[in-house]
């Protein structure tokens, strides 16, 4: 996690939550998710990152764009206050991302980015999409 005041574009992913147990972003590891690298595959064994994150990681990597807005992660979901404060720009975060994803399509933050698909090569850094029409076989 960098700053929200760290210049340059970023996507910013908006999905549904779901009844699925993820990481978030506590005072108790805000330090350790601040440290570079922290969401690298391998590196934060603690954390569960959902595939509707990851998949969102990865189409940040493929289009060149270094940083990911994501509300569990990025609101720092303990802090009643600071929390509140980022509810309240979440309109402002929408409107400036480069692009936003919208994972609308799922149960929970689990189910992906649909219309996607991620295959996982090497370090997680290639993808191949593969859009999906729901006339497709007609």
């Amino acid at each position: 996690l960098v700053p929200g005041s760290t210049p340059g574009p970023y996507i910013a992913l908006s999905y549904v939550w779901g009844s699925v147990q993820s990481f978030n972003t506590k005072m108790e590891n805000l330090d350790s998710v601040r440290a570079p690298g922290s969401f690298s595959e391998g590196n934060n064994e603690e954390a569960f990152i959902p595939k509707s994150i990851r998949d969102a990681m990865r189409i940040c990597i493929r289009l060149d764009i270094r940083y990911l807005w994501v509300d569990t992660l990025c609101v720092v979901q303990d802090d009643a206050a600071s929390k509140h404060e980022e509810i309240k720009r979440m309109g402002g975060i929408y409107a400036g991302a480069y692009i936003t994803l919208a994972a609308s399509g799922g149960f929970n933050v689990d189910s992906g980015i649909w219309g996607i698909h991620i295959e996982k090569e090497g370090q997680g850094k290639n993808f191949r999409s593969r859009f999906q029409s729901p006339i497709a076989n007609v």
